[in-house]
């Protein structure tokens, strides 16, 4: 009676169903791991400031409303995001505000984008909040932003395996020599994880 039991519990034990690990994370969990692709687009507000030299006062400050959109792609280990991303914005209704108070618009369309490495955080790696940051270089047109650096949070919902939909509020600063430039973002993304 004794052995059969022994047998009984050491059968138990070598089982797959006992071996599948922590009855906590049961495998349908999803968890943010492997292939990273992503693609966002949403609106932005965007400011540069001109000077005459490097030390000067601001000579004028253009300012205007748009479109952001991006790409980023890279491979993620149990949440946290190494990769490369490109970002661009197309800057429209601009104001230009000169130093001595003038103000006039401007129908000029100004393109600003930056490219470089980048690093998106889950905090936890199997919930939809993150964090990140890409510094970058990029060319704009009319305006000093050529080395940069944005920022974003944002909050993913699975809606498949490996598909997440999200917002993400993003902020870029940037500079020159003759002068600095901002954008505030709100963008929707899709994930690919």
């Amino acid at each position: 009676m004794a052995r059969s039991a022994i047998i009984a519990g050491v059968l138990a034990i070598s089982s797959p169903a006992y071996s599948q690990g922590d009855p906590a994370e049961p495998a349908s969990v999803p968890r943010h791991a492997g292939v990273y692709v992503e693609g966002s687009a949403g609106a932005a507000y965007w400011s540069s400031d001109f000077r005459a030299n490097e030390t000067a006062v601001p000579d004028h400050t253009i300012k205007g409303w748009g479109a952001a959109y991006g790409l980023r792609a890279g491979w993620t280990w149990t949440g946290f995001t190494l990769g490369f991303g490109i970002e661009a914005r197309t800057i429209w209704a601009v104001k230009r505000y000169e130093r001595y108070g003038q103000v006039w618009a401007s129908d000029d369309i100004r393109g600003v984008n930056t490219l470089g490495p980048f690093i998106d955080w889950y905090v936890y790696p199997q919930g939809g909040f993150h964090l990140g940051v890409m510094p970058g270089t990029g060319g704009c047109s009319g305006c000093e932003a050529t080395l940069n650096i944005s920022a974003w949070v944002g909050y993913d919902f699975r809606i498949r395996e490996n598909w997440w939909v999200g917002v993400e509020p993003r902020y870029l600063a940037g500079g020159g020599f003759f002068g600095g430039a901002s954008s505030k973002e709100i963008l929707l993304a899709v994930t690919y994880n």
